[in-house]
């Protein structure tokens, strides 16, 4: 793909959407390895207080940013799912990830709200 690109070969469109593939495969896999058993996972409360005010920040900047439909959405969502990995559901940040990524920021706020509400809020401020 690097060579493609320095050398503005056609198909680069068609390489990234594989590397994407493979990188989400890659990721899947990870994240499962690591998942922790649902009903053993961290809440808020078994947080250290540094780590939750660090979600909280990232969540109402993800909000924000999803509410004004801005692009930097994909970066806060990255680094939030970063932060929230084994305090809530795999499956619902992997959804929020899914609606962010593919601008559908409407419903991305939706699973925002949800994931909010497991990690211990009614809703990101």
């Amino acid at each position: 793909m690097e060579k493609a690109i320095r050398e503005s070969e056609s198909g680069i469109a068609d390489l990234v959407k594989d590397l994407r593939s493979a990188m989400d495969r890659q990721i899947r896999t990870i994240q499962a390895a690591l998942a922790v058993n649902g009903t053993d996972r961290m809440r808020p409360s078994s947080a250290r207080p540094a780590e939750a005010r660090q979600a909280l920040t990232a969540i109402a900047r993800l909000k924000e940013l999803l509410e004004a439909s801005d692009a930097d959405a994909c970066e806060a969502y990255r680094n939030l799912a970063v932060l929230l990995r084994g305090m809530v559901d795999a499956s619902r940040l992997e959804k929020l990830g899914a609606a962010v990524e593919s601008f559908d920021f409407d419903a991305a706020l939706s699973r925002l709200g949800e994931v909010a509400k497991e990690f211990g809020e009614k809703e990101p401020e």
